[in-house]
Protein backbone atom coordinates (compact mmCIF):
# COMPACT_ATOMS: atom_id res chain seq x y z
CA UNK A 1 0.00 0.00 0.00
CA UNK A 2 1.12 3.61 -0.93
CA UNK A 3 0.84 5.15 2.59
CA UNK A 4 1.68 8.69 4.24
CA UNK A 5 4.88 7.02 4.76
CA UNK A 6 5.97 6.58 0.94
CA UNK A 7 4.83 10.35 0.17
CA UNK A 8 6.47 11.19 3.32
CA UNK A 9 9.80 9.67 2.01
CA UNK A 10 9.22 11.26 -1.56
CA UNK A 11 8.95 14.63 -0.14
CA UNK A 12 12.24 14.34 2.45
CA UNK A 13 13.99 12.84 -0.93
CA UNK A 14 13.10 16.25 -3.19
CA UNK A 15 10.80 14.55 -5.29
CA UNK A 16 8.29 17.27 -6.32
CA UNK A 17 5.91 15.33 -8.24
CA UNK A 18 5.59 11.30 -9.26
CA UNK A 19 3.60 9.27 -12.11
CA UNK A 20 1.11 6.57 -9.84
CA UNK A 21 -0.59 3.88 -11.78
CA UNK A 22 -3.09 2.25 -9.49
CA UNK A 23 -3.74 -0.44 -11.56
CA UNK A 24 -1.51 -2.46 -9.93
CA UNK A 25 -2.44 -2.13 -6.79
CA UNK A 26 -4.55 -5.40 -5.63
CA UNK A 27 -8.63 -5.66 -5.46
CA UNK A 28 -10.75 -7.87 -4.31
CA UNK A 29 -11.87 -8.09 -8.30
CA UNK A 30 -10.49 -8.26 -11.41
CA UNK A 31 -9.00 -4.37 -12.60
CA UNK A 32 -8.57 -2.30 -9.95
CA UNK A 33 -10.78 0.87 -10.41
CA UNK A 34 -12.62 0.09 -13.47
CA UNK A 35 -13.90 -2.84 -12.32
CA UNK A 36 -13.88 -5.69 -14.82
CA UNK A 37 -11.34 -3.91 -18.32
CA UNK A 38 -13.88 -6.88 -20.25
CA UNK A 39 -17.59 -4.46 -19.40
CA UNK A 40 -17.16 -1.36 -17.72
CA UNK A 41 -20.15 -0.48 -15.82
CA UNK A 42 -18.84 2.52 -13.09
CA UNK A 43 -15.99 3.14 -10.66
CA UNK A 44 -15.20 0.47 -7.72
CA UNK A 45 -16.74 2.79 -4.57
CA UNK A 46 -13.76 0.82 -2.58
CA UNK A 47 -11.11 1.16 -5.42
CA UNK A 48 -11.71 4.27 -5.78
CA UNK A 49 -11.84 5.55 -2.38
CA UNK A 50 -8.59 4.05 -1.56
CA UNK A 51 -7.47 6.32 -4.84
CA UNK A 52 -8.86 9.39 -2.99
CA UNK A 53 -6.91 7.94 0.37
CA UNK A 54 -3.57 7.73 -1.65
CA UNK A 55 -3.56 11.82 -3.37
CA UNK A 56 -4.69 12.91 -0.18
CA UNK A 57 -1.55 11.66 1.75
CA UNK A 58 0.24 12.67 -1.51
CA UNK A 59 -1.08 16.40 -0.91
CA UNK A 60 -0.84 16.62 2.82
CA UNK A 61 2.96 15.65 1.74
CA UNK A 62 3.38 17.95 -0.54
CA UNK A 63 4.15 16.05 -3.49
CA UNK A 64 1.74 16.22 -7.01
CA UNK A 65 0.47 13.80 -8.59
CA UNK A 66 0.07 12.58 -12.58
CA UNK A 67 -2.63 9.77 -12.52
CA UNK A 68 -2.07 7.08 -15.47
CA UNK A 69 -3.55 4.31 -15.81
CA UNK A 70 -2.41 0.68 -17.11
CA UNK A 71 -6.01 -0.88 -18.00
CA UNK A 72 -8.98 0.34 -19.82
CA UNK A 73 -12.31 -1.53 -21.03
CA UNK A 74 -10.74 -4.15 -23.95
CA UNK A 75 -7.09 -2.87 -22.95
CA UNK A 76 -6.20 -5.06 -19.84
CA UNK A 77 -2.85 -4.17 -18.64
CA UNK A 78 -0.44 -7.12 -20.49
CA UNK A 79 1.01 -8.02 -16.81
CA UNK A 80 -2.79 -8.93 -15.23
CA UNK A 81 -3.81 -10.81 -18.79
CA UNK A 82 -1.36 -13.82 -18.91
CA UNK A 83 1.48 -11.59 -20.28
CA UNK A 84 -0.88 -10.62 -23.48
CA UNK A 85 -1.48 -8.12 -25.28
CA UNK A 86 -4.91 -6.90 -24.97
CA UNK A 87 -5.89 -5.39 -28.15
CA UNK A 88 -9.65 -5.08 -27.84
CA UNK A 89 -10.16 -1.22 -27.38
CA UNK A 90 -8.64 -0.94 -30.77
CA UNK A 91 -11.29 -2.65 -32.90
CA UNK A 92 -14.34 -2.32 -30.91
CA UNK A 93 -16.03 1.20 -30.83
CA UNK A 94 -18.55 0.11 -27.83
CA UNK A 95 -14.90 -0.46 -25.90
CA UNK A 96 -14.11 3.58 -27.14
CA UNK A 97 -16.85 4.75 -25.37
CA UNK A 98 -16.24 2.71 -22.24
CA UNK A 99 -12.84 3.82 -21.79
CA UNK A 100 -14.04 7.35 -22.17
CA UNK A 101 -16.74 6.39 -19.35
CA UNK A 102 -13.84 5.69 -17.33
CA UNK A 103 -12.50 8.94 -17.65
CA UNK A 104 -16.02 10.93 -17.57
CA UNK A 105 -16.22 9.32 -14.40
CA UNK A 106 -13.04 9.44 -12.62
CA UNK A 107 -12.46 13.23 -13.64
CA UNK A 108 -15.89 13.95 -12.48
CA UNK A 109 -14.51 12.82 -8.97
CA UNK A 110 -10.93 14.12 -9.35
CA UNK A 111 -11.58 17.50 -10.76
CA UNK A 112 -10.08 19.79 -8.29
CA UNK A 113 -8.20 17.76 -6.28
CA UNK A 114 -4.88 19.72 -5.05
CA UNK A 115 -2.90 16.99 -5.41
CA UNK A 116 -3.25 16.01 -8.83
CA UNK A 117 -1.33 18.12 -10.79
CA UNK A 118 -1.84 15.84 -14.84
CA UNK A 119 -3.42 12.64 -16.41
CA UNK A 120 -2.15 10.27 -18.64
CA UNK A 121 -5.39 8.19 -20.36
CA UNK A 122 -3.35 4.89 -21.16
CA UNK A 123 0.29 4.39 -20.29
CA UNK A 124 2.14 3.10 -23.33
CA UNK A 125 -0.77 2.91 -26.10
CA UNK A 126 0.28 0.34 -28.92
CA UNK A 127 -2.52 -0.02 -31.23
CA UNK A 128 0.00 -1.00 -33.97
CA UNK A 129 0.76 -4.58 -32.12
CA UNK A 130 -2.71 -6.00 -32.73
CA UNK A 131 -1.28 -6.24 -35.94
CA UNK A 132 1.92 -7.15 -35.52
CA UNK A 133 3.60 -4.07 -36.34
CA UNK A 134 5.76 -2.19 -33.76
CA UNK A 135 6.22 1.79 -34.43
CA UNK A 136 9.46 1.55 -36.07
CA UNK A 137 8.43 -1.06 -38.52
CA UNK A 138 9.41 -0.08 -42.05
CA UNK A 139 5.23 -0.63 -42.84
CA UNK A 140 3.72 1.48 -39.87
CA UNK A 141 3.19 4.69 -41.95
CA UNK A 142 1.03 2.80 -44.58
CA UNK A 143 -0.47 0.82 -41.24
CA UNK A 144 -1.10 4.22 -39.73
CA UNK A 145 -2.51 5.92 -43.11
CA UNK A 146 -4.94 3.13 -43.24
CA UNK A 147 -6.33 3.33 -39.52
CA UNK A 148 -6.80 7.05 -39.78
CA UNK A 149 -10.48 7.69 -38.28
CA UNK A 150 -11.18 4.00 -36.92
CA UNK A 151 -10.81 2.71 -33.57
CA UNK A 152 -6.92 2.77 -33.82
CA UNK A 153 -6.11 6.08 -34.45
CA UNK A 154 -4.06 6.82 -31.07
CA UNK A 155 -5.25 10.62 -32.30
CA UNK A 156 -8.83 10.16 -32.49
CA UNK A 157 -8.59 7.96 -29.06
CA UNK A 158 -6.53 10.66 -27.08
CA UNK A 159 -8.92 13.39 -28.45
CA UNK A 160 -11.95 11.42 -27.33
CA UNK A 161 -10.37 10.80 -23.83
CA UNK A 162 -9.39 14.96 -23.70
CA UNK A 163 -13.26 15.48 -24.34
CA UNK A 164 -14.60 12.58 -21.40
CA UNK A 165 -11.90 14.18 -19.14
CA UNK A 166 -12.82 17.76 -20.25
CA UNK A 167 -16.48 17.78 -19.70
CA UNK A 168 -15.49 17.40 -15.77
CA UNK A 169 -12.08 18.80 -15.72
CA UNK A 170 -11.25 21.89 -18.23
CA UNK A 171 -7.92 22.93 -16.76
CA UNK A 172 -6.27 19.44 -15.77
CA UNK A 173 -3.29 18.92 -17.83
CA UNK A 174 -3.53 15.89 -20.07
Amino acid sequence: KVGPEYWQAAAESGLEWVRLAPDKWTAGHHDFLIGDADRYTGLRAEDLARLIEVLDDADEAGVKVVLTLLSLPGCRWKQHNNDQDDARLWASEAFQEQAAAVWRDLSARLAGHPALVGLNPLNEPHPEKADGLEIDSPGFPAWLEKHRGTTADLDRFNRNMLAAIRANAPDLPV
